[in-house]
């Protein structure tokens, strides 16, 4: 239930990342916002349009260990989330 509103959601969220990003990468905290609600991230469309774009990004010059962390959770969409935050780098 509510498919596509999550989908919704997570492409705003993108949106409002990559804008906090482009302004100051620094006081972006758009990308907590995801991890805190990273439980309803778990379809693969919603794992795909939105893990490489806001976690990956987020990432790219910070320490990954979250992404190990993420794939040795006992949830497939952790584990999706870790690994399609690759795509990324």
């Amino acid at each position: 239930a509510w498919h596509e509103e999550r989908l919704t959601g997570l492409f705003i969220l993108t949106a409002k990342f990559r804008e906090a990003y482009k302004k100051d990468p620094a006081k972006n905290k758009w990308w907590k916002l995801y991890l805190k609600k990273m439980d309803r991230v778990n379809n693969w469309d919603l794992v795909d349009t939105s893990a490489p774009q806001i976690l990956g990004c987020w990432l790219e010059d910070k320490d990954r260990s979250i992404l190990y962390k993420l794939a040795a959770a006992n949830d497939l969409w952790k584990n999706r989330i870790a690994i399609i935050s690759t795509q990324h780098f």
